[in-house]
């Protein structure tokens, strides 16, 4: 079509339904949608409008006569918000809205050590996110030997602090809504050392995620089974590390998510390769289990 021709078509329509009947009636054309559906009105944030099979006429908002139309229309809305309500689209003059229901897509971090990144296949918040599909964005922030006061893990060296490498930033820059910590697992391979500074740097790492305006939960470190390959005291984590974790927590009014009681009292055949990290089939049911934590979070059905 000639690039002037639907503007001189709608102008022609507008004088045709204006100067109609005479002085009768003067009509008040109106934009309105037709032929729309769920597909055109329920969206996931970040999804952009569709409007395939959408149609379009002028109708008259005093008598209802309904009039030809071939405008060019437009969607001002590019991509969903969850604040948004409604489309506006528009012809010339003209605009109309369709009412849209949004579901908001949760930004989720999982920040922990080499358990939460993930060591031979996949990672267990991989797991969460093919649960909850696009509900959720997710976020790995796991590093492998990483601790809280950076005594035990890889380095042992308080240099290696997790808030003190670029991943805390990373964490940050992701915007979440939400901040899983499971942390200490490390810590608890030079408890001697990490115990004099770990309430501090456990609080100062807490109070930084809440900084940024995101919901924290904690998770204490998972059990270890005795003889595992990395020499991991279970002793020292659910009676020592987790008594801990627990106390800074309740001091900050953080959300203690006590994973360790509930692995402690059921843990499938096969949850773990080495004694400390999961199998794949570990991580399934962890993932499925953080799922559902988030669902009763949101109130995702």
């Amino acid at each position: 079509m000639h690039k002037y021709s639907a503007l001189i078509a709608l102008v022609m329509t507008t004088i045709m339904l204006i100067t109609n009947h005479g002085t009768e009636h003067v009509h008040s054309p109106e934009l309105n949608i037709k032929n729309f559906d769920e597909k055109h009105t329920e969206y996931f944030e970040g999804e952009r409008p569709y409007t395939d099979g959408l149609e379009f006429s002028l109708t008259c908002s005093d008598c209802g006569e309904e009039f030809p139309f071939d405008g060019d229309v437009i969607c001002e809305t590019d991509k969903i918000t969850r604040d948004d309500t409604s489309l506006v689209f528009r012809s010339g003059e003209y605009t109309v809205e369709l009412p849209v229901t949004v579901t908001p897509v949760r930004r989720i971090a999982f920040v922990g050590d080499s358990i939460t990144h993930g060591v031979w296949g996949t990672a267990f918040p991989t797991y969460v996110k093919k649960a909850l599909r696009k509900n959720v964005t997710v976020g790995n922030f796991g590093v492998s030997g990483i601790a809280v006061t950076g005594w035990g893990g890889s380095w042992n060296d308080p240099d290696f602090r997790y808030i003190k490498q670029d991943v805390f930033d990373e964490v940050v820059a992701f915007e979440p809504e939400l901040i899983f910590v499971m942390l200490g697992t490390n810590d608890a391979g030079n408890w001697e050392e990490a115990l004099k500074t770990f309430d501090d740097d456990y609080e100062a790492l807490l109070t930084a995620f809440l900084e940024t305006g995101a919901d924290v939960i904690v998770l204490p470190p998972m059990p270890t089974t005795d003889r595992n390959t990395f020499a991991l005291p279970n002793e020292i984590i659910s009676d020592e590390v987790k008594p801990h974790e627990k106390a800074v927590t309740d001091k900050l009014g953080i959300e203690f998510y006590d994973i360790n009681a509930m692995l402690t009292e059921y843990t499938p055949d096969g949850y773990y390769t080495d004694g400390v990290h999961l199998s794949e089939s570990g991580k399934t049911y962890f993932g499925g289990i953080m799922a559902d934590k988030i669902r009763d979070f949101y109130g995702i059905e």
